[in-house]
């Protein structure tokens, strides 16, 4: 995956899984209009997370998500 900050095109990029020479296919790629800004993105595997941490650790006074 690729990361870009401000005003750099494209914005954003992901690859496939890498070949046994360590190339990846390109699966998407997205651009923004020139005057447009963009953000950080960084992806990972939904099971990289423990979900149960932030609610763990947020302000007790917020009900929790069923």
């Amino acid at each position: 995956m690729s990361v870009t900050w401000g005003t750099m095109q494209p914005v954003f990029q992901e690859y496939g899984p890498a070949d046994a020479d360590g190339n990846c296919d390109l699966l998407l790629s997205i651009a923004q209009v020139p005057s447009g800004i963009s953000y950080r993105i960084i992806k990972h595997a939904p099971d990289a997370f423990d979900r149960q941490t932030p609610r763990d650790t947020a302000d007790a006074s917020i009900p929790p998500l069923l």
